[in-house]
């Protein structure tokens, strides 16, 4: 039980310095439980065969598109434009983007599209990021629960 808890603590250690990208930091922290005798073969390759595993890594790989062709800088400088200097306005762009949005795509495609967006236009207005993609987290949530499949119904049918 110690060991799981020192590869435990180096693992956050390692994920706080951020010298070592994630991905590699959680592969060792795995590989190390395995060589350990913590986890057996099968506990440590059952994470890739888990959806939610799949689509964090599409996130990351469609985030990371969208920042390198370009789109998320051009859509964060109009939703700034669009603002002017009004941090209410970028505040409620961003929200009720996210809030349509979501009521048309899931969840995880929303932020795929949106988190970097976010993120860009909120640096340009010199605005604190982490204001508006909560409002924005909270929007998503909210939209996808009033979706064109008619999943609204469920919560107010009890």
């Amino acid at each position: 039980m110690t060991i799981l808890f020192v590869i435990l603590a180096v693992t956050i250690a390692l994920f706080v310095w951020g010298r070592f990208p994630p991905d590699v930091v959680a592969l060792m922290s795995m590989l190390a439980l395995y060589l350990v005798g913590v986890l057996n073969m099968e506990e440590s390759l059952s994470g890739f065969s888990n959806p939610t595993v799949i689509m964090i890594a599409a996130l990351f790989i469609i985030g990371e598109g969208l920042a390198r062709t370009g789109w998320t800088a051009l859509a964060g400088k109009k939703f700034v434009e669009w603002a002017g200097k009004s941090k209410s306005k970028l505040l409620i762009l961003v929200t009720l983007g996210s809030g349509v949005l979501s009521g048309f795509v899931s969840n995880t495609g929303t932020v795929a599209a949106l988190l970097p967006v976010t993120v860009s236009a909120a640096w340009k207005a010199r605005n604190f990021t982490i204001k508006i993609t909560y409002a924005r987290g909270v929007w998503i949530q909210h939209g996808w629960s009033f979706d064109l499949n008619g999943n609204a119904a469920k919560y107010y049918s009890k």
